[in-house]
C-alpha cells in the first residue's frame, strides 16, 4: 500500500519469476520503481508500461506479474456474500514488452471485501487458471471475519502449504465504513 495525496492509496502486489537471490533482487528493483512511479501520480496503465520496460531492461529473460489496480481479476464480496470479478482489463506479465496497458477503477461499498492475489494462489499445473479463480470466488462467498481470517481461509481453500512450489501473496481489503467514508483495513 502506498499512500498518495487526496486521501488516495495505491494497492500493488507482484510476483517475480524464479526464486532465490536473483529473483529477490529483481523484486526489490521493481518494488522501488512501483513506489517511485506511484508518487508521480501516473495512471495505472502508464505505471505498468514503465514497469514493463524496466523489467525487460533488467533482464530480457525475466518476467513478473503485478497488480496495480488490476492484473488478475480483483474479487469483490458484498456484505450479502455475493462475489463479483472486477470488470477491468488485464494485461500480460511485465517484461514481455509491446503491450498497451489500460486503467480502471472499482467502487467498494460499505461492508464489502476485495481480494487481490498473485497467480500462485490460483494457478496449478494440472488445472486451467480460470478454474483456480472460480474456486477462489466460491471460497470467498462464505468467507467472513477479519482480513487475516479471510486471507487464511482463502489460502487453505486453495491448498497452499509451506511445501507449495510457487510464491503466494494475498491482499484482503475490507470497507468498514457504514457511510460513504473511505476507510479500509488490509492484511
Amino acid at each position: 500500500m502506498i499512500t498518495l495525496g487526496g486521501r488516495r492509496t495505491v494497492l500493488a502486489i507482484g510476483d517475480v519469476m524464479g526464486r532465490g537471490v536473483r529473483a529477490a533482487a529483481v523484486m526489490g528493483q521493481l518494488r522501488t520503481a512501483v513506489r517511485a512511479y506511484a508518487r508521480l501520480d501516473l495512471p495505472p496503465h502508464d505505471v505498468l508500461r514503465l514497469l514493463d520496460g524496466l523489467t525487460a531492461g533488467i533482464d530480457a529473460d525475466q518476467i513478473a506479474t503485478c497488480v496495480y489496480a488490476v492484473h488478475l481479476p480483483i474479487l469483490v464480496r458484498d456484505e450479502h456474500g455475493t462475489v463479483q470479478r472486477a470488470d477491468e482489463p488485464t494485461g500480460p506479465p511485465l517484461g514481455t514488452g509491446g503491450w498497451m496497458h489500460t486503467s480502471g477503477s472499482i467502487a467498494l461499498s460499505p461492508g464489502s471485501t476485495a481480494v487481490l492475489y498473485t497467480d500462485g494462489l490460483v494457478a496449478r499445473r494440472d488445472e486451467d487458471l480460470e478454474e483456480g479463480i472460480a474456486s477462489l470466488e466460491r471460497a470467498l462467498e462464505d468467507a467472513t471475519g477479519s482480513p487475516q481470517v479471510i486471507c487464511d481461509r482463502l489460502v487453505r481453500s486453495a491448498g497452499v502449504t509451506p511445501e507449495s512450489d510457487d510464491d503466494v501473496a494475498v491482499l484482503v481489503l475490507q470497507h468498514t465504513g457504514t457511510d460513504n467514508s473511505r476507510s479500509a483495513q488490509s492484511r
